[in-house]
């Protein structure tokens, strides 16, 4: 960290693609509102690093790691301003390590770690000192924003009240843990269960067992099989949850998570595609409706496809942070339904 007229430098040591970099004191979380949308609003000087926090479990504690390493940043803006960040939980989970602290326990997979004190499922690296932890808690004051404007107008308030740094980086080993892949096939998977949770369970064990590993776009690795079809066969109406719970959600989260399918939602600057909207009228059309159009009319065809993958170009492919995402590909791109003859 370099100090030239109260200009900082802020230097992350771990999800550094991830980050937009400043020069002030205020890091700036964003969850899941575009990073690039709310920086492209503020002074450079005015920020330390803006970035996402889209999982509670595996996002707070990098986020925690690169707060330590550089301790001229006191100041935290946590937006939380969308209907994702609620449903994911993130911002809340963040804001109640600062306001709630933490204690020791284990991950859902079994884990030591430090559990954030909220009703979000959150967790912390064992690595970290808990004295770190509290010096954080300590001398890094927070706000939460609903809103973009709100957020810029904090770092504004922040930007003219500089502050000494709060002592000198931290930095805390990672423990890493390299799965053993065994032989298997590589492309052309069927998983068959009665359940979706019967179901997840097989997906998750073939793909830990014979999974390629290969680096992501999000500065980590991740480890997958291609071409996987799962067949449910006895699903109840109302979905079946297994006690106690070992799947990632509940059925609140659900309920919640389906407007986010079927919705349509108006574009609002900042904030990410829903799936909703781009099958409700992101091309222009209803693609929700028109394939139940189709299906009614065509009774013998019983097949359509839904896309949720934009091809489109920005008209200028500009080399900054700011470019548009209007091309990016969503996690979720086609849905089918045919009838094989």
């Amino acid at each position: 960290m370099t100090v030239t007229e109260h200009r900082f430098t802020y230097q992350p040591h771990h999800k550094p693609n991830q980050l937009i970099c400043g020069e002030g004191q205020t890091a700036i979380v964003t969850g899941w509102t575009v990073r690039q949308s709310v920086a492209k609003l503020c002074d450079r000087a005015d920020y330390a690093v803006v970035g996402n926090l889209y999982s509670p479990t595996r996002g707070i504690s990098p986020l925690l790691r690169n707060l330590l390493a550089n301790p001229h940043v006191r100041y935290l803006v946590i937006l939380n301003a969308t209907r994702e960040d609620r449903n994911a939980g993130g911002c809340q989970c963040l804001r109640d390590f600062f306001e709630q602290g933490f204690r020791q326990g284990k991950t859902d997979t079994g884990r030591d770690c430090w559990v954030i004190n909220s009703e979000i499922p959150g967790y912390i690296d064992r690595e970290i000192s808990a004295e770190a932890l509290e010096t954080l808690r300590q001398f890094i004051e927070w706000r939460e924003a609903s809103s973009i404007a709100e957020a810029v107008d904090l770092v504004k308030t922040y930007a003219v009240r500089v502050q000494e740094t709060w002592g000198e980086p931290l930095i805390f080993p990672v423990s890493e843990t390299t799965p053993t892949v065994l032989p298997g096939p590589r492309y052309g998977h069927r998983i068959e269960g009665k359940t979706i949770a019967e179901t997840w369970v097989k997906i998750i064990h073939q793909i830990k067992t014979t999974g390629t590993i290969r680096p992501t776009g999000y500065d980590g690795k991740w480890q997958e099989l291609i071409d996987l079809m799962a067949v449910v066969t006895n699903e109840p109406p109302e979905f079946y949850f297994p006690e106690p719970n070992y799947l990632p959600i509940d059925r609140p989260f659900i309920e919640n998570y389906i407007s986010q399918i079927l919705d349509d939602v108006p574009y609002v600057e900042g904030v990410k595609y829903t799936y909703g909207q781009r099958l409700r009228s992101w091309f222009g059309r209803d693609q929700i409706e028109q394939v139940i159009a189709k299906l009614i009319g065509e009774i013998d065809a019983a097949s359509g496809v839904m896309s949720l993958w934009d091809v489109k170009r920005p008209r200028k492919r500009r080399k900054s942070l700011f470019k548009s995402s209007l091309g990016e590909s969503s996690c979720r791109r086609i849905i089918f339904n045919c009838n094989a003859s």
